[in-house]
């Protein structure tokens, strides 16, 4: 059984759209395939810096939302990389990925507590695109969680347990070796989560992962390619 069609037709589509080079392409049918199984997985592609882990995001989100998933939340490590990936998917921004289909309403720290966000998360045809990071996501019960676990005015809810019962929601973990050493607060704020799909997108996976890896292309990889 499986929650998630994999359909190379889409995946084709949303290639060209976006103008992927062959080992995103594959990173992305490689991803699909293996989270399509009706089963929670955690998967993890090696991505060597700078071949396009950014548009294997874009691809990804881009390939749920056009099988109906409306809730996927982006994990980064930090607030560097959480400005640069809210850029990515801004429309109008000069660092938008370009060709998407999907148009999510990007919900952040910023504007979590906003009528708009509100009117977004109580809207089920609506895509949702979170992009936190774990210190942002902690669950309710965590001192430095306050933020994610407090009950919005207009919502009524908090992120956390919105975002947990969700349904069929999708992670994806930016510089996914990055949490190997945050491992138990990363479980409480990701995991904790229930979601249906884990995907890491990293260049230097945790030697602990390695049996989540399901697509490789390393710096070797691309120089050969040159």
């Amino acid at each position: 059984m499986t929650w998630l069609a994999y359909d190379q037709a889409l995946i084709d589509g949303i290639a060209r759209r976006l103008g992927l080079r062959d080992p995103n392409k594959a990173a992305v049918c490689a991803v699909i395939e293996r989270i399509a199984a009706d089963e929670f997985h955690e998967v993890v592609c090696n991505l060597a810096t700078g071949v396009g882990k950014t548009y294997v995001m874009a691809a990804l989100v881009d390939y749920l939302a056009g099988h109906g998933v409306r809730n996927v939340l982006i994990v980064t490590p930090g607030k560097t990389i959480q400005d640069k990936t809210i850029a990515n998917f801004t429309p109008g921004s000069r660092k938008q990925v370009p060709g998407m289909d999907a148009v999510p309403y990007l919900v952040t720290p910023e504007n979590i507590r906003t009528g708009r966000t509100a009117e977004a998360l109580g809207d089920p045809a609506s895509l949702k695109l979170f992009v936190f990071n774990v210190q942002q996501l902690t669950g309710p019960s965590s001192k430095g969680s306050r933020r994610s676990g407090t009950p919005d005015e207009f919502t009524g809810t908090d992120l956390h347990s919105y975002l947990r019962n969700a349904g069929n929601l999708v992670i994806i973990a930016d510089e996914h070796h990055v949490y190997r050493s945050q491992a138990r607060q990363f479980s409480a704020a990701v995991r904790g989560l229930q979601p249906r799909a884990l995907v890491g997108l990293t260049a230097t996976p945790d030697q602990a992962d390695e049996a989540k890896i399901v697509f490789r292309y390393t710096l070797g990889d691309a120089i050969a390619d040159k």
